[in-house]
This record gives C-alpha cells, sequence and structure tokens, in this order.
C-alpha cells in the first residue's frame, strides 16, 4: 500500500488516500475520518474505492502498565468482476497479515523510546 495523501494531523474531516496493490490493478482508495474523540478513538470510513463498504474503528484503552489498541473492520467485498479478485477470505487474510505487521512495526517504534 502507498501513501498518496495523509494530513500532518488527524481530527474530523481528514483524508488519506491511499494506491492498494495485490489484487489485480492498483486500486486507488479515500478514507475519511468520520468519528473522532481524542486521545480514545477515531473511525476512517471509505469513500472512494473498489469495495462495497469499509468502516476501520481503532479504540485506545490505556492501562496502568500497557496500553490496548482494539481494531474494527466491518467491509463488503465489491460487486462485479472486481468481486472475483476481491473476496472476503482473501480480504481477511490480508487484514491479519496487515495488523500483525502493523502491530509488531507500532511495538519496535514504542519500545525504542
Amino acid at each position: 500500500m502507498g501513501v498518496i495523501e495523509s494530513p500532518e494531523r488527524l481530527e474530523l474531516g481528514s483524508q488519506l488516500v491511499v494506491d492498494l496493490d495485490g489484487f489485480g490493478p492498483t486500486q486507488r482508495l479515500t478514507y475519511e475520518v468520520t468519528a473522532f474523540e481524542e486521545p480514545v478513538s477515531f473511525t476512517e470510513t471509505m469513500i472512494s474505492g473498489p469495495l462495497g463498504a469499509w468502516v476501520h474503528q481503532r479504540r485506545i484503552i490505556p492501562g496502568e502498565e500497557l496500553v490496548e489498541l482494539i481494531e474494527e473492520v466491518n467491509f463488503e467485498p465489491p460487486s462485479g468482476l472486481a468481486g472475483l479478485l476481491l473476496t472476503a477470505p482473501r480480504i481477511e487474510a490480508s487484514l491479519t497479515s496487515g495488523f500483525a505487521h502493523r502491530h509488531r512495526r507500532l511495538r519496535e517504534l514504542l519500545e525504542a523510546k
């Protein structure tokens, strides 16, 4: 995934534009922050892209010694020919590996400080 446009700071209404590879031709997706409660949660909703729907909510729950990050994604695969490549199982597998990678990197960054 390549970031095309991103805000300096997230806030309600911020937009993020990315190019997504790995599912046939490169797809451009635009997400908008549709809910924002600093510093505990924010939600991105796909406003342009190949999927039928995409809503990604992140919640941050501070503990005494740890911080828990809970991510919830709700999506609908695309219809038509794109739906033959972007099936729900393929999207779920991509999410699983993508989240594992991001969580590892986040942990590395936080532990380095």
